[in-house]
C-alpha cells in the first residue's frame, strides 16, 4: 500500500512510524513537482556549471544553460525512505 506524504511529516517520528507500520511505499506530495524543484524564482546555470554538479547533459545539447534544479528535499525523503525500507513513487520528477 502506498501514501502521499511530505517531508515535513516524515521527519515526525510518529508519522514515520505509522507510515511503516500501515505502508510499504510512499508518494511526495509536491517535492518532485517542477515549482518545488525549480524554485519560486528558477535560475539558470551554465551547462559546465551543471556537469560539475553532477547534472546529466546528453550529447548533442546545444542550449548554453540549464535550469538549476534544488533537489536537496528529495534527497532528504529518500535518505529517510532508504534507512526504514519505504519504497518511493516519482509521479511527477520528469
Amino acid at each position: 500500500m502506498r501514501t502521499s506524504i511530505n517531508l515535513y511529516e516524515l521527519q515526525n517520528s510518529s508519522i514515520l512510524n505509522h507510515v511503516k507500520s500501515q505502508y510499504n511505499s510512499i508518494t511526495l506530495e509536491n517535492e518532485m513537482k517542477p515549482d518545488a524543484l525549480l524554485g519560486s524564482s528558477p535560475s539558470l546555470i551554465s551547462v559546465d556549471e551543471a556537469k560539475r554538479l553532477g547534472y546529466y547533459i546528453p550529447s548533442g545539447y546545444t542550449e548554453t544553460y540549464v535550469p538549476k534544479i534544488n533537489f536537496d528535499k528529495v534527497d532528504a525523503t529518500l535518505k529517510i525512505c532508504s534507512e526504514n525500507g519505504i519504497g518511493v513513487r516519482a509521479h511527477t520528477l520528469v
